[in-house]
């Protein structure tokens, strides 16, 4: 089985309502990606709290296909390791368009580039994860025939990213700027 990552964005000071807005994510990506007919168990760490009500109207929602798992540890579950490296990945990508960070890291040896040659973290990161976004093709545009670059380009916005409705102007366009659509063409 593949791996896959959905992206849920939410202000920093809306920590408390990370487990509820992440459920919406959830619903969206199901939804999009047609998976909601599918059985689907889902883990949530230490801290991230959903309130009994939340659960219900998310399960109501979307049917019976997903169970719950709240509190759980992650030195025992470690899907919950992968999930926060992903989501620390993610996150130094988007502080870096929102121009917070700005880290270079050396291409090193077998990139496609010079080794010395410095490139912004975050586009090595995204280069590393960026065939795991849930993302579908986007429609044929139509004004360039056979543009081989457009056929490359990937909609995530639609497919695997949710941005939570309290998020700024500012957050909402670098979540669409950093993770809205992804190519997977050649990047060297």
């Amino acid at each position: 089985s593949c791996v896959k990552v959905g992206v849920v964005v939410i202000p920093a000071d809306d920590r408390s309502t990370l487990g509820a807005e992440a459920l919406c994510g959830l619903e969206k990506i199901l939804r999009a990606n047609s998976l909601e007919k599918q059985h689907h168990k889902v883990f949530f760490d230490q801290g991230i709290y959903i309130t009994l009500a939340i659960q219900e109207s998310f399960l109501s929602s979307v049917g019976t296909c997903c169970e719950l798992y709240l509190s759980q540890n992650s030195k025992i579950v470690g899907g919950i390791q992968v999930a926060d490296l992903a989501a620390h990945s993610l996150g130094v990508m988007l502080l870096e368009q929102l121009g917070l960070i700005s880290k270079k890291v050396r291409a090193g040896e077998n990139s496609g580039y010079d080794p010395d040659l410095e490139i912004e973290l975050g586009f090595e990161l995204w280069a590393s994860l960026r065939y795991s976004f849930f993302m579908a093709s986007q429609p044929k545009s139509g004004s360039i025939p056979d543009d081989p670059v457009g056929e490359m380009i990937f909609d995530v916005e639609n497919y695997g990213l949710y941005i939570s409705p309290s998020s700024t102007e500012q957050l909402k366009k670098a979540a669409i700027e950093r993770f809205g659509k992804c190519y997977l063409g050649c990047i060297h």
